[in-house]
């Protein structure tokens, strides 16, 4: 049998809830989750995939630069940041980037790697 402490353990908490229960465990934490305000973690990656394939994109080069950039291959992936798009649009992206994304897409094509 569970107890209770097991069972409020399992339980999904958001983000601010995770961060009041930590504030009330250590005051340490609590002062630096007051001082830092209200946590702001959002999903914006729809697959595993396509946040692999935005690392790859973003690997050396400076913040807007890499946003500029993987949001032009995005959109010539018409948003769908799937293996086939990828394949399909392989010029979207510099010789270098290419060949760092190619195992990536070759292995979610054979099941080893991500496909969400």
């Amino acid at each position: 049998m569970s107890t209770a402490g097991e069972a409020r353990s399992k339980r999904r908490v958001s983000h601010a809830e995770a961060a009041d229960i930590l504030a009330t465990r250590d005051p340490v934490l609590a002062g630096l989750i007051a001082a830092g305000g209200p946590i702001r973690i959002s999903r914006r990656i729809a697959s595993h995939f396509a946040a692999l394939v935005e690392a790859i994109v973003y690997q050396q080069l400076a913040g807007a630069a890499a946003r500029a950039i993987h949001g032009r291959l995005v959109a010539a992936l018409h948003y769908s940041v799937e293996p086939e798009a990828l394949l399909a649009r392989r010029r979207a992206l510099r010789r270098r980037r290419r060949q760092r994304a190619h195992p990536l897409v070759q292995a979610a094509r054979c099941g080893t790697g991500p496909r969400r």
